[in-house]
């Protein structure tokens, strides 16, 4: 992933373009609302960049993928991905996709994802949703302002240290030829090709794959697949299919398979995720419609 500066802070952008109406003080908590037309087929790629600001992208429908020089992140419905100030990633929303995107001023929150700049997936709590409702409206005051910032502030703080993440973040190769098989066991996780059928699909031998792949990645490609499968069974969860289904579809032999993997990767059954992130899926109606 190419390096590029900083880009100009979305704060002051969101003031600019007059998608943000500050009075007095600046503001220090925005939220940009993003929907990405059905007709754009190729959907929306933001390429990479960073910011002077910690972002939460959130309230997602859709497809939508971040890519950090570490690893490619896979946000579901139900979930957020909080990128730290100075994280260079990449955005892609697929087509019909919505989301919103919070920053927040570098020194307005703490806690271990803050400080360790680590790109983490996390669950928004309702509080803290209806806070950022509440930062949503011109008509504040400073004061009332100053206050509810600095409240979300601590709520995102609370969040990063409590509440359960998932991290299923995956490396991505960087050779064309590995990342095009990445990208392919990333748009079909059903499917069950060994390695060695997928070795001969790329013109290698199961060895030079196998050693390749992991000289990318960090890990081997059979653990990578059962990672990009999980991380597709997530959003299928959030949106409501039932588990058994989602093993099918995921590539497992059995729900017994599914179930016992998911829960090493994220510490959590299939129906316990579930329960978790559903009740949040429909924070992505915000702000049009009532969040209950």
């Amino acid at each position: 992933m190419p390096t590029e500066p900083l880009h100009d802070s979305p704060l002051e952008e969101l003031v600019d373009h007059g998608v943000a109406t500050v009075v007095g003080t600046a503001r220090r908590v925005a939220t940009n609302h993003l929907d990405i037309g059905a007709t754009q087929a190729a959907g929306q790629l933001w390429p990479a960049h960073s910011h002077a600001e910690h972002e939460l992208l959130w309230g997602v429908t859709g497809g939508l993928t971040v890519s950090t020089p570490t690893g490619s992140h896979v946000v579901p419905r139900g979930l957020a991905l909080w990128i730290p100030s100075g994280t260079l990633h990449e955005v892609h929303a697929s087509a019909g996709a919505a989301l919103s995107c919070t920053w927040f001023a570098a020194d307005l929150t703490a806690g271990p994802a803050a400080a360790s700049g680590t790109t983490t997936s996390i669950v928004v709590s309702r509080l803290l949703a209806e806070t950022l409702r509440h930062l949503d409206d011109p008509a504040l005051d400073d004061e009332r302002r100053g206050r509810a910032e600095a409240f979300a502030g601590d709520l995102v703080t609370g969040h990063t240290r409590h509440l359960p993440t998932f991290p299923l973040s995956l490396p991505l190769p960087h050779s064309p030829d590995l990342r095009a098989l990445a990208d392919a066991i990333l748009d079909d996780p059903s499917d069950t090709s060994t390695v060695g059928d997928l070795a001969v699909a790329n013109g290698l031998s199961p060895r030079t794959l196998t050693r390749r792949f992991q000289a990318e990645t960090g890990m081997p490609l059979a653990q990578w697949r059962t990672r990009a499968r999980i991380g597709a069974a997530t959003r299928a969860l959030a949106l409501g299919v039932p588990p058994t289904r989602v093993a099918r579809q995921t590539g497992f032999a059995t729900p017994s398979a599914f179930g016992a993997t998911f829960r090493r990767l994220t510490g959590v059954s299939p129906r316990a995720y579930a329960a978790i992130v559903r009740p949040r899926a429909e924070l992505s109606a915000w702000p049009d419609r009532d969040i209950s």
